[in-house]
C-alpha cells in the first residue's frame, strides 16, 4: 500500500483549500474596467519569424526530451 492509510489524501486537502483561496482572491482584488481585447492585433504580434522559430525549437526540445524512453 502506498502512502499512509488516510481517508483523505494530501491532494484532496489542497483542493479543499484552493476553493476558499480563490474566493478570497476574487473578493480582495476586484477587476477594474478593461478595454475589449483586439485579437487581430495579438495574432499579428505572433506572426514574426523569431517567435515562430522559437515555438518550433521549443516544441522540438520538448519532443526530444519527453519522446524517448528511459
Amino acid at each position: 500500500m502506498r502512502g499512509k492509510a488516510r481517508k483523505i489524501s494530501a491532494y484532496q486537502v489542497m483542493a479543499l483549500l484552493t476553493a476558499p483561496y480563490a474566493a478570497a482572491v476574487v473578493l480582495l482584488f476586484p477587476s477594474g474596467q478593461t478595454e475589449a481585447p483586439e485579437i487581430a492585433a495579438g495574432l499579428g504580434l505572433h506572426w514574426n519569424p523569431a517567435v515562430l522559430l522559437f515555438c518550433q525549437a521549443s516544441w522540438l526540445a520538448v519532443f526530444l526530451i519527453t519522446g524517448r524512453g528511459m
